[in-house]
């Protein structure tokens, strides 16, 4: 995957198996990457000042990335984990007979109670008799929970969690993580998703040098220069 930030020469380049992050030291320019990420991936801005690439240089839709500006805000509910989620159950019920079947029983057996219920007013009425599972599913608001969950690090490993299971192509730009974690948490978190093979790239805005967890460091500093550090 690639990251081309418009003005710098060097495009940042992160996959599914190594760890890679980028250091933005000037607290202004940091802000506004992390602005103009989060309005892509919320459909709510376009611009050419920042691109997310695929392998191709394909540009990734806003459906096939998450960013997390803080980890403490992370929601399990937002719009590209509820769509996953929803494809994954349908996709389940779709492709097993038994269940595809007992589903469309279930959507009959609701349609007849509400047929009789509407004969009594002796209008003329129609509807649709076909409710796909995901149209059921946003009807009766299937989500997760998470308020039990104790800790930041433990929400996001079940973040993590889920994109391994629901959407695993999903690619995920992760902020301000290393102000929340310690050591062992962090090499926890890069060996999961390492394991995993989950499209993680970290961005931070200070360098901090880790013990057992090693990083392809991309750098730009106060003064807008560009380094490149590989952890031995």
């Amino acid at each position: 995957m690639i990251l081309r930030i418009a003005g710098f020469e060097n495009d940042i380049i992160f996959d599914d198996c190594t760890n890679t992050r980028l250091i933005i030291e000037d607290h202004k320019l940091f802000s506004k990457i992390l602005f103009l990420l989060n309005g892509i991936v919320n459909n709510k801005l376009k611009t050419n000042e920042i691109l997310l690439l695929n392998d191709k240089e394909d540009y990734v839709l806003p459906s096939e990335m998450d960013v997390i500006i803080n980890p403490t805000n992370i929601n399990l509910n937002s719009k590209t984990m509820l769509t996953s989620l929803y494809k994954y159950i349908e996709k389940l019920i779709l492709h097993d007979e038994d269940k595809d079947f007992s589903y469309k029983r279930y959507i009959e057996k609701i349609n007849g109670l509400l047929v009789d219920e509407l004969y009594n007013l002796n209008l003329d009425f129609e509807y649709n008799d076909d409710l796909l599972v995901n149209q059921y599913l946003k009807s009766i608001n299937v989500k997760f929970t998470q308020e039990s969950i104790s800790s930041t690090f433990d929400l996001l490993m079940n973040y993590l969690e889920l994109v391994s299971e629901l959407n695993q192509g999903i690619i995920i730009v992760l902020c301000n993580c290393f102000n929340y974690f310690d050591d062992h948490q962090l090499e926890e978190l890069c060996k999961y998703k390492n394991y995993k093979h989950i499209n993680i790239l970290f961005i931070e805005n200070s360098y901090r040098n880790l013990v057992n967890t090693y990083f392809k460091t991309f750098i730009i500093d106060n003064d807008f220069n560009e380094d490149f550090v590989q952890d031995d």
